[in-house]
């Protein structure tokens, strides 16, 4: 399915890398893949890593390579050092279904029981469909993200960028800091955030 809409990925990932590259305020260097496997279950030293098998054949994937991958010395496929951010699953339909938003929920579900820091989300370019439909909340349970170009990614991609991957990445790094270190945070709280379109729209979501 990816096949079809590489056109489309090419264009969300060359707008990622240029994104990157001029943000300063990550302290790793991000690297963004196109078709990376990520696994779904711990990878013993030497395991190849499989889609189908051991793991899952993603869209897009932003990760950095940690210190056990520079403390390597084989750095081939086997190797399991990667720090896995954030991953993004892109649908080009004109709307994305019910189905897609299960299906890549159940992934992300299997990607976080291994990777608890991952941010997982799925992006569309649709011109019939402006806003993240109504079946997208009641039919997801673990994505984090959901974004629609609606048929103009460097346009919108500012927007992306701004409003979602960047918050995405940063919430993803600080997690896997806190729960890399072992170390406690004075307290927890999940926030939704969504996007509106003027200062009437924001009233209404927020309760104003």
């Amino acid at each position: 399915m990816a096949e079809e809409n590489k056109g489309l990925i090419d264009e969300i990932i060359d707008n990622i890398k240029e994104y990157l590259r001029k943000d300063e305020d990550h302290n790793v260097v991000i690297e963004v893949e196109y078709h990376k496997d990520v696994p779904i279950k711990p990878i013993c030293k030497g395991e190849k890593i499989s889609p189908g098998d051991n793991a899952f054949r993603t869209d897009i994937t932003l990760f950095y390579k940690g210190q056990e991958y520079k403390k390597k010395k084989n750095k081939g496929e086997e190797c399991n050092g990667n720090v896995y951010l954030v991953i993004i699953e892109v649908k080009g339909s004109k709307k994305i279904t019910t189905d897609q938003v299960a299906a890549y929920s159940y992934r992300a579900r299997r990607h976080k029981n291994i990777y608890p820091w991952l941010r997982y989300g799925m992006v569309w370019s649709s011109l019939e469909e402006g806003d993240v439909p109504r079946r997208f909340y009641t039919n997801n349970e673990s994505l984090d993200f959901a974004f629609n170009f609606e048929g103009n990614v460097n346009k919108n991609f500012q927007d992306f960028y701004k409003n979602v991957l960047r918050k995405q990445i940063i919430m993803s790094l600080n997690l896997h800091d806190i729960i890399d270190g072992g170390t406690g945070t004075p307290y927890f709280s999940s926030n939704l955030d969504f996007g509106c379109k003027g200062e009437k729209d924001c009233r209404e979501i927020e309760g104003y």
